[in-house]
């Protein structure tokens, strides 16, 4: 299986508040921890959607895994969301998202091949 990692967008630890950049006119927002998992938990709802919706198959792992089956929700302390997909269904993504499927409006795709990103992961934000 292949990991495919999705996080939220430049998050930096500050104290008790993460600093997140808002996409819309790159405002600057402060979140807690609670309210960066309740965008996350949007992202995976809608993630999962689509998934659904072009027959690919996932499934969580790692800390995400570990929270869902532990704590019944996220880890207290995880700020991102871990979800692998079999390599046929995970090259079948990128063939979608390359004819312009979209997993949601308001929802953008990184990946080893975009400009100035360099993780070798992928990332939905």
């Amino acid at each position: 299986m292949n990991i495919w990692k999705y996080s939220m967008r430049s998050i930096v630890k500050q104290k008790i508040n993460y600093e997140i950049i808002n996409k819309i006119g790159g405002k600057m927002e402060y979140l807690t921890l609670d309210e960066i998992k309740d965008v996350e938990l949007d992202l995976l709802v809608k993630f999962d959607m689509f998934c659904k919706k072009n027959n690919l198959r996932y499934s969580l792992t790692y800390g995400t895994l570990l929270g869902a089956i532990r704590h019944k929700d996220f880890i207290p302390w995880d700020d991102d969301v871990d979800v692998m997909m079999p390599r046929e269904d995970y090259q079948r993504l990128f063939v979608l998202l390359e004819q312009g499927e979209k997993i949601d409006d308001d929802i953008s795709f990184l990946t080893s091949k975009s400009e100035g990103y360099y993780y070798h992961f992928n990332k939905i934000y």
